[in-house]
């Protein structure tokens, strides 16, 4: 069967994510796997390759198209035909964002109307946009001082954002908005980062060091896991690099008994056993499914240790009572951090979700500190920029527990240093790293 062609697919994609609530990395999950099942030439890797960027664009930058639809059509559309609202959304992102010539991304967007039996809708398709073509610096000019339209991102988010960083939440905003580079961990047991660079730009693909991660590398330009050396031979995995300096603030010895909580999909739990080889590693995940992601790292890496599908806050249905002497968690959380990776974030987040995490958080923290030793070190991690999920909760389990922040390992510039009034707060794109927070606190 003909594949379809980039705009086909870059609708089928948002009519999941915008109109059936599904994540974007779910159903790119499906398509690669009909990909590596289904025969495939350089044409469709092309078409493929356009539809993911026009499928990013235009989550990224969602908010600001629907402004602009707002005043190119004066009516709505019927519930039933939103999918012709995402094309017209194709069209604008291709006039406003994109190279493609106005007069192809036009016609081909006006062809999509067509491929999905909607012929009525092909005269509104072509209206709007080329009213967009002739007006656009009249339209800008109108949304200046709309900030969903400058901004991209909802109101709620917009405003938290803003309230949580006066002096900074312009380049939070921005950062989100920008495309994230592909950074990889190399798995120092087989090879060391440096002979592994060496290893890439003998296939003539180009990686700098990090300046902090210091396993990490960054790739100039994305690629396929399957066309970079070793992956199957386990010399590498996909991980960001401030995740990466989880393992940094664990300050684990060889033989303490370690948890590594919320595991999957598994990066910061092979990192640790990259680093302490020796240590007794416990990883506990609640999903069966996001598990198997665990086990298919440790394989990859041949890479061991103790793997629980528990509820980790359900202490009393796995835990055998042997206090830890580290334990890491990485907790569910708004990920307002990775939009950059994850633009359908700002459709699906919702402003309700928040005080639901921040109680889900705090079960975890008091889950985590019963387990820990008295003297033992615990490290709470988010993908989130909201204080209300990081140093927030710090300062919460402080107050309640006895307890010493801990000096950070990393000799950070001033900026991430002063953030934030516990542990360390990276704010996206900032070092070539995405939204993080980090804060290793020790029981007293």
């Amino acid at each position: 069967m003909k594949q379809k062609n980039s705009r086909e697919l870059a609708l089928s994609w948002l009519c999941e994510v915008i109109i059936n609530g599904k994540s974007l990395n779910s159903v790119l999950g499906e398509n690669n796997y009909k990909k590596n099942n289904d025969k495939t030439d350089k044409n469709d890797e092309r078409e493929t390759g356009l539809a993911k960027q026009i499928t990013y664009g235009c989550l990224r930058f969602y908010h600001q198209l629907i402004e602009v639809q707002k005043v190119l059509v004066s009516k709505s559309l019927k519930e039933k035909d939103q999918d012709i609202q995402i094309i017209v959304l194709i069209g604008l992102y291709q006039l406003k964002h994109l190279k493609t010539a106005d007069h192809a991304a036009i016609s081909e967007t006006v062809n999509l109307a067509k491929k999905i039996k909607k012929q009525w809708a092909t005269g509104l398709v072509n209206g709007v946009l080329r009213n967009y073509q002739r007006t656009r610096e009249e339209i800008e000019f109108k949304l200046n001082n709309n900030n969903l339209y400058k901004y991209s991102h909802p109101k709620w988010l917009i405003d938290t954002i803003k309230n949580n960083y006066p002096k900074e939440y312009e380049n939070i905003l921005e950062g989100n908005n920008q495309q994230a580079p592909m950074t990889i961990r190399v798995n120092t047991i087989k090879i060391s980062r440096d002979d592994y660079q060496d290893k890439l730009a003998a296939n003539n693909v180009i990686a700098e060091k990090h300046e902090y991660a210091k396993d990490a590398l960054v790739l100039q330009t994305a690629k396929n896991v399957n066309e970079l050396p070793g992956f199957n031979e386990g010399e590498f995995v996909v991980q960001d690099a401030a995740a990466q300096l989880a393992v940094d603030f664990l300050n684990i010895e060889n033989g303490q008994y370690v948890l590594d909580g919320c595991a999957a999909p598994g990066g910061k739990t092979t990192h640790i056993l990259q680093r302490s080889p020796k240590v007794n590693l416990i990883a506990v995940e609640k999903d069966e499914s996001r598990s198997e992601k665990i086990k298919e790292n440790l394989k990859r890496l041949n890479l061991s240790c103790e793997l629980v599908i528990s509820d980790l806050s359900n202490i009393n249905k796995w835990w055998n009572n042997q206090l830890f002497d580290r334990i890491l968690i990485d907790v569910p959380c708004s990920a307002t951090g990775v939009i950059r990776r994850n633009p359908d974030i700002k459709l699906h987040r919702k402003e309700k979700d928040i005080a639901a995490l921040v109680t889900l958080q705090r079960e975890l923290i008091d889950a985590c500190w019963t387990m820990l030793k008295s003297g033992g070190i615990m490290v709470y991690a988010t993908c989130s920029v909201l204080k209300e999920e990081n140093e927030r909760q710090m300062k919460w389990l402080s107050e309640k527990y006895d307890s010493i922040f801990c000096e950070e390992p990393i000799d950070f510039t001033s900026d991430i240093k002063n953030r934030a009034e516990a542990g360390i707060q990276i704010l996206p794109n900032e070092l070539n790293m995405d939204g993080f927070y980090l804060c290793a606190i020790k029981k007293v």
